[in-house]
C-alpha cells in the first residue's frame, strides 16, 4: 500500500523533532551536572536517506540542535567544555544542504574553540568544492588557518584569492579585509614585493573613494617598507 504524502511529511517532521529535542534535553541535562548522552548528531548518510524529500528541513534541524549543544557548552568553564562529535554533526547539516552558509563559517570557529583546526579547514574546503569563489568562505578560510591552525603561508594563499576584484558592495567590503589581512601576513613573512603591491593598491582604492583613514594606513605601511629596504640595502656587503 503506497504511504500518502502528508503522512511521509508528518512522519519526517516528527523524526527530524525528535532528533533536535533529544540534543536539547541531553545538552541541558549535562548543564545541571546529571549523567547524559554525549551529543551524537545522526550520520550524514542515514540522515540523506530518511530526510527524502525534507533536506532542507532535516538541515534546519540538524543545525538547530548543533547550536544547541554548542551554546551550551560554551556557557562551561573552558576546562569543562565538551564539544562532543561536532565535525559530524557539521557534515550532517552541510550534506543535507550543501549551501547552508552560515553552517561553514559558524561552524569552523566552532571547531576551533573545540581544538579540532583541521576539521574546521576540511569543513571550509568542502564548503567551496559546493560554493567555488565563495569570498565568505575564503576570508573565513584565511582567518581560520592564521589564527587557529597557525599556518601563515595558507593563510596568505586564502586572503590572496580572496583579493581579487569585486563587484558587489558586500563583495567589495570583503576583498579590503583580505587585501589588508594579506599585505599585513606578506610583510610578516617578508615578502616586501608583494605586500608593496597590496598596499600600493589599497592607497589607490581609497583615495578614487575618498577614504583618508585607509589611504593614510597604507601610505604609512608602505613608508615603513621604504623605509625597511632602504636599512636592509644600507646594511648590504656591497656598499661597505
Amino acid at each position: 500500500m503506497a504511504v500518502k504524502p502528508d503522512l511521509v511529511a508528518c512522519v519526517v517532521l516528527l523524526a527530524g523533532t525528535s532528533l533536535a529535542v533529544g540534543s536539547h534535553v541531553s545538552v541541558h541535562s549535562q548543564l545541571r551536572g546529571e549523567s547524559a548522552i554525549d551529543y551524537r548528531p545522526v550520520p550524514p548518510a542515514v540522515a540523506k536517506v530518511v530526510a527524502t524529500d525534507f533536506d532542507a528541513l532535516w538541515a534546519d534541524l540538524a543545525w538547530l540542535a548543533f547550536l544547541q549543544h554548542d551554546g551550551a557548552v560554551l556557557t562551561e568553564p573552558e576546562d569543562h567544555r565538551k564539544f562532543g562529535d561536532l565535525d559530524t554533526g557539521l557534515r550532517t547539516v552541510t550534506t543535507l544542504d550543501p549551501d547552508y552558509l552560515v553552517a561553514y563559517l559558524f561552524g569552523s570557529w566552532a571547531l576551533g574553540d573545540a581544538g579540532q583546526g583541521e576539521a574546521a579547514e576540511a569543513l571550509l574546503l568542502r564548503g567551496l568544492k559546493h560554493r567555488p569563489g565563495d569570498r565568505h568562505l575564503e576570508l573565513q578560510l584565511g582567518f581560520v588557518r592564521f589564527l587557529v591552525r597557525r599556518d601563515v603561508e595558507g593563510a596568505l594563499a586564502a586572503f590572496s584569492t580572496a583579493s581579487r576584484p569585486a563587484t558587489t558592495p558586500t563583495d567589495e567590503r570583503m576583498r579590503h579585509m583580505a587585501m589588508r589581512m594579506a599585505a599585513g601576513l606578506a610583510e610578516r613573512r617578508d615578502d616586501t614585493k608583494l605586500a608593496r603591491k597590496l598596499w600600493e593598491a589599497i592607497e589607490e582604492d581609497a583615495r578614487a573613494k575618498g577614504d583618508q583613514r585607509m589611504e593614510g594606513v597604507a601610505k604609512r605601511a608602505l613608508e615603513r617598507l621604504a623605509r625597511e629596504g632602504s636599512s636592509v640595502t644600507a646594511s648590504s656587503p656591497k656598499d661597505r
